[in-house]
């Protein structure tokens, strides 16, 4: 599935930090400076739990 598909579907569950996180992906290019969940964390301003707590509400895996 899409991102931009599994942001529609979860949207309801999504806290404030959580749409911060969904607006700074949809407006930043990724490469390979964002390959790590340390890294997107530091350039949004949140802690790396933060990032997984996140793909875990998408259903990501990992």
């Amino acid at each position: 599935m899409k991102f931009e598909n599994r942001i529609q579907r979860y949207h309801h569950l999504f806290t404030k930090t959580d749409k911060q996180i969904v607006a700074y992906i949809q407006s930043n290019h990724f490469d390979d400076s964002f390959s790590t969940i340390n890294s997107l964390a530091h350039a949004i301003g949140t802690s790396p739990a933060t990032i997984t707590r996140f793909s875990n509400k998408l259903d990501y895996d990992n």
